[in-house]
């Protein structure tokens, strides 16, 4: 065999990992809550098809792996992560060190696979995005309208495929419906700009039946974020329709939005904000025994908030890098807002991290 045949062996293996196994595996993850019966089957898709191929092309192409290390998101994300994995040493977690250093590990993955899939198949993500907005859309569509046909006792809309709960459903009808949003900024085609309006209202619709009230903040941000980023005229009729769309929500639905109160939320933080005190710099430690009575007649496991979960588990330390990779990006979605792309990434970012004010609090979870 001549020496350069394992060499272009080599080069077709990840030829083939990025121009057709991460592009479909990214596919095939955006839309895996909404069609895949349970998160088994959506984790063993991330695995085979995002971060395994991943792991595989950098190995065929370490320079790959340097490339990626120059930027400043790569080396806070790793500094999280391997901040996360030391803490493992003063975490009272019942699971095993390797189990837990796994996750943050495999998910990281997920960063070189976008930037993969961004150098050698940029063309595509436009395309794959619309995609599965489309995909996802419809059968959001499916599920309001068995949920109307087929009323049950529970009351709060959930979702088919893998969602179990409302709250996860509203936060990804939420990311979708951000996504027809800022279509609708871009489209000039009347009936482009119709289907994508169609898309938003259906997502919206979605977020209304869950009941749930974060991912309507979260969307309000995002579209304040697109205004920010976009400043042009259709912007503003965004931000318009956007305040006319919250009023009339808050008009009609404002005894379900203010009927739970605050749902303890304020308690929480008090709580959780107490035991930080008592390890400030280091943390308790990655997946720590968070224990929090608001009595309710019930513990509750999360601090309900990112970033009070940040500085609970990782201390200051790891709270340093993990609000740096979200800071550092949302600069890059200033600096760099004449890209429509780093546009949606920025605007999702904002959905993301308001979706976390209230909500959550794990690092890495499984």
């Amino acid at each position: 065999m001549p020496a350069s045949q394992p060499r272009v062996y080599a080069d077709r293996a990840f030829d083939a990992i990025t121009q057709w196994i991460l592009p479909f595996g990214l596919l095939a993850f955006l839309c895996g809550m909404f069609v895949l019966p349970g998160r088994g089957p959506l984790q063993t898709l991330y695995y085979l098809f995002l971060a395994l191929p991943t792991l595989v092309a950098l190995l065929l192409r370490p320079r790959e792996l340097l490339v990626a290390l120059r930027e400043p998101i790569v080396l806070l994300a790793l500094g999280l992560a391997a901040w996360a994995v030391a803490s493992i040493a003063w975490s009272d977690t019942t699971d095993s060190a390797t189990s837990l250093a796994k996750r943050p590990l495999l998910m990281l993955l997920l960063f070189p696979a976008l930037a993969l899939i961004a150098r050698h198949r940029l063309e595509a993500l436009p395309a794959l995005v619309k995609i599965a907005a489309t995909v996802t859309t419809l059968f959001t569509a499916e599920f309001l309208v068995s949920y109307v046909a087929y009323p049950t006792v529970e009351t709060r809309f959930v979702g088919g495929g893998a969602f179990d709960n409302p709250l996860l459903s509203a936060h990804l009808f939420g990311f979708f419906c951000t996504y027809w949003l800022y279509r609708c900024l871009s489209e000039r085609n009347p009936f482009t700009f119709a289907w994508c309006a169609a898309g938003a209202l259906i997502t919206f619709a979605a977020v209304l039946a869950t009941g749930s009230r974060t991912p309507l903040m979260a969307l309000s941000l995002a579209v304040g974020w697109m205004a920010l980023v976009n400043r042009d005229k259709r912007s503003v009729g965004l931000l318009l329709a956007g305040l006319v769309a919250g009023a009339l929500t808050f008009l009609v639905f404002h005894q379900e939005l203010m009927s739970r109160g605050s749902s303890y939320r304020f308690d929480i933080w008090k709580i959780v904000a107490g035991h930080i005190a008592d390890h400030p710099w280091k943390g308790h430690g990655y997946d720590a025994e968070l224990v929090v009575d608001v009595n309710v007649g019930y513990m509750l496991a999360e601090p309900h908030n990112f970033a009070l979960g940040a500085l609970y588990y990782l201390g200051i330390i790891g709270f340093i890098p993990w609000a740096g990779v979200q800071l550092v990006a949302l600069r890059c979605g200033l600096q760099l807002r004449h890209q429509p792309l780093l546009v949606l990434g920025s605007t999702w970012l904002i959905f993301g991290i308001s979706s976390g004010l209230t909500e959550g609090g794990g690092v890495f979870s499984p």
